[in-house]
């Protein structure tokens, strides 16, 4: 059987994390077909790498980034989370670019894939730019477009996700699209229960911020009497595949 490649006597950590020494990995079409301590006549690799110096693993997950963000990096880290984002970050968030949200995102990704990581889940703007930097590095991205409630284009916003997502949905094999609701801090019930709805209807998930600081929380029992995961949990979030970002401060009601 003809095959794409051989990796000879690797070292191989699998997915129990047991170590194996001297494995020898049959690779087709991107698809790990035999990992055997002898080598098998059965397969003619067209190329072979000798992998006795390597230990080959399962891709690493990052499962919440902001990759062109990798640019602000190292900026006020000795502040508030208020005073981050909007005193620190936002004057410089405010002038990004296409082109820059481009370049931060290529250069998160090849850190990534040097560190291991195969796949991630990307929050953020400028979706086509993150999406040009993935389908040329080959990583795989779950991208969630950002959408700010209290942003005048809320609206339009909901309408070029829903567009991208009928595009690159199951048309891209390293690109997957859900709805990216900032957080219930910046998004009304209605708007988050707009979004699971269609979210519903195209057969894609959530991704979204939730209970990242117990100022958070205090406010939202305040302004709902419910926490932050009760009023994503009534607006059907859990109804669809959903990632929490952060969720950092969870209360024993909130983990049923």
């Amino acid at each position: 059987m003809k095959v794409d490649l051989l990796l000879k006597n690797a070292g191989v950590i699998d997915e129990t994390g047991s170590f194996f020494k001297g494995k020898n990995l049959i690779i087709n079409k991107g698809i790990i077909v035999s990992v055997s301590t002898e080598l098998s006549k059965e397969y003619e690799p067209a190329d072979q790498l000798d992998a006795s110096h390597l230990i080959i693993t399962p891709g690493l997950v990052n499962l919440h980034t902001h990759s062109p963000m990798t640019l602000f990096r190292g900026i006020a880290e000795d502040v508030s989370i208020d005073d981050w984002f909007n005193k620190e970050i936002w004057p410089y968030e405010k002038n990004m670019t296409e082109e820059h949200a481009y370049v931060g995102a290529l250069a998160a990704i090849y850190e990534m894939l040097d560190h291991g990581v195969t796949a991630f889940a990307d929050h953020y703007m400028f979706p086509e730019s993150i999406i040009k930097a993935v389908l040329e590095s080959g990583i795989r991205c779950d991208l969630a477009p950002t959408l700010f409630g209290l942003s005048d284009s809320f609206q339009a916003d909901v309408a070029h996700s829903v567009e991208l997502i009928k595009q690159y949905q199951h048309t891209h094999e390293v690109i997957s699209l859900r709805f990216g609701p900032h957080s219930p801090y910046t998004c009304s019930f209605e708007q988050i229960k707009q979004v699971v709805d269609l979210a519903k209807n195209l057969g894609v998930g959530i991704h979204l911020h939730v209970s990242e600081t117990w100022e958070q929380v205090e406010d939202s029992l305040k302004r709902h009497g419910k926490t932050p995961f009760q009023v994503i949990a009534e607006a059907g979030c859990f109804q669809v595949p959903t990632i929490v970002a952060h969720g950092l401060w969870v209360t024993p009601e909130d983990r049923r």
